[in-house]
């Protein structure tokens, strides 16, 4: 059951928190930031941003791009496939400090937010960025033919030899 949201974002977000047994990285009255060491080596960065009736939960990949023009069209047909399986989460291009940066993210209303609901979508987010992140490796010289292999690997095809 959602709780009620009376309570300003800073108490609901330790609330949530505390609940989860996570440790806050940063708070204030409209942002929340949480970290999280993954059994891939990687730690992904989870910001709860409060946008008034909804609260924003985002994980920024390791994906940034300096323009749109420079964002693979393979790597955004694969978010946009995944984005289509995804029962939380969507695949999105945030501007973040002047670059494109795929982010894995989904915004929820206060009113449906509780402690079990945002463990559950903040736990979901963390593993969908970090799953693509696995499957990219993140190598200038190799990202295209990765992305091709991507692709194969969600469409059936077998990798290439």
């Amino acid at each position: 059951m959602a709780e009620d949201t009376t309570d300003g974002f800073e108490a609901r977000v330790q609330r949530w928190v505390t609940a989860n047994r996570w440790v806050l990285h940063d708070l204030d009255g409209k942002r929340a930031v949480l970290k999280f060491d993954l059994p891939s080596g990687r730690t992904q960065t989870l910001y709860a941003i409060d946008l008034g009736p909804v609260v924003e939960l985002s994980v920024p990949s390791v994906l940034v791009f300096d323009s749109l023009e420079q964002v693979p069209r393979d790597l955004a047909v694969a978010c946009l496939r995944r984005n289509a399986k995804n029962t939380v989460g969507f695949w999105c291009l945030e501007q973040i400090e002047g670059k494109q940066v795929f982010s894995c993210m989904w915004n929820l209303p206060h009113r449906l937010l509780d402690d079990r609901t945002f463990g559950e979508v903040v736990r979901e987010l963390v593993v969908v960025c970090d799953d693509l992140e696995s499957a990219v490796v993140v190598d200038p010289g190799r990202l295209d033919q990765e992305l091709h292999d991507l692709l194969g690997r969600e469409s059936g095809e077998p990798p290439p030899s």
